[in-house]
């Protein structure tokens, strides 16, 4: 199976780049994005503004994922479906970023649709605090923004961001106003699709039966049926340090038992669950022991069980 890899801004550029360093170029890309736009040089439209200033931070946001090493999520085709049903009717904050920021890769051929018929083939999700105004007595206000950076399979891009705790739903700061012509239906689906792909991926925590790390191709049989756990880490950091640093989500899930999408749900918390709160629930494989054998017999019409070419019993 075959997944999008993530082409950044650094993969796109570095064979006129490699002279001077990524983090060099990185660093003079986002000094040129901040003066362009200072000077006015990309419009003034609502969306084109949203769009430069998210890519500056998606710029920086880059770099910051190759510092870290490129982490990133393979997402299996049994788990697509799930990522893509979160509610967003509520105004909670973000779920913790994997590893600040993370990649969420789709295999070819099973990544999720827009209506026009387009795919999304990859996602660069990051989340940080950021001054996004002014306070009365002249200090900043800090609040929590999630950037999302989307490629779509025909190779565009959208750069988004929202405040995750704005006092809105996060479906009301994704759709913005629906009588603005500006903002076309398209771009509105496609900030709601990866949203919720980003917030479930952030919320389904580290359940081993979902997911599973890789590590390089020629010891991941043996990772995964090692039970040592120094020996365990020790191909972790082989790979790490070989460019793989990344999990699978969905690799060892069946069609049945089948797998609960991660959720928001009303937990009563506090002294004698006193005070009712919404918070994120983390996804689960359902019916684990459902299915234990394959049938691969067969009965004939007087009742005798065949299999392999014997009779093992006469019902």
């Amino acid at each position: 199976m075959q997944f999008h890899e993530f082409l950044s801004w650094w993969d796109f550029h570095k064979t006129k780049l490699v002279q001077i360093g990524r983090e060099k170029a990185y660093a003079i890309q986002a000094e040129a994005l901040k003066e362009q736009f200072a000077r006015g040089e990309y419009g003034y439209s609502p969306v084109e503004r949203e769009q430069r200033i998210a890519q500056i931070h998606i710029t920086q946001n880059e770099a910051k994922w190759y510092e870290n090493r490129r982490p990133y999520y393979k997402v299996y085709p049994c788990v697509v479906d799930a990522l893509c049903k979160l509610k967003l009717e509520f105004n909670c904050p973000c779920p913790k970023v994997p590893e600040g920021v993370i990649c969420i890769r789709f295999a070819e051929g099973h990544e999720p649709k827009i209506t026009d018929g387009n795919r999304i083939k990859a996602l660069l999700v990051h989340s940080g605090m950021f001054s996004v105004e002014m306070k009365e007595d002249g200090t900043e206000e800090l609040k929590e923004m999630l950037y999302i950076q989307v490629i779509l399979k025909n190779n565009e891009d959208y750069v988004f961001y929202f405040n995750t705790n704005s006092g809105m739903t996060i479906e009301k700061c994704l759709l913005g106003d629906e009588n603005d012509p500006v903002e076309g239906l398209l771009y509105r689906e496609v900030r709601v699709l990866a949203t919720r792909i980003a917030l479930t991926t952030c919320m389904l925590k580290d359940d081993p039966e979902i997911i599973t790390r890789d590590v390089l191709n020629k010891q991941q049989d043996k990772y995964d049926s090692e039970k040592n756990e120094s020996r365990k880490t020790g191909m972790e950091d082989k790979a790490r340090n070989n460019g793989v640093f990344g999990w699978s989500i969905g690799k060892n899930i069946e069609v049945i038992p089948h797998f609960r999408r991660p959720h928001w749900g009303l937990r009563h918390t506090g002294p004698n669950g006193s005070i009712p709160q919404i918070v994120p629930v983390k996804g689960c494989k359902v019916n684990g022991n459902k299915l234990t054998t394959v049938p691969t017999g067969f009965v004939l019409e007087d009742g005798t069980e065949v299999e392999d070419g014997k009779v093992t019993a006469n019902i």
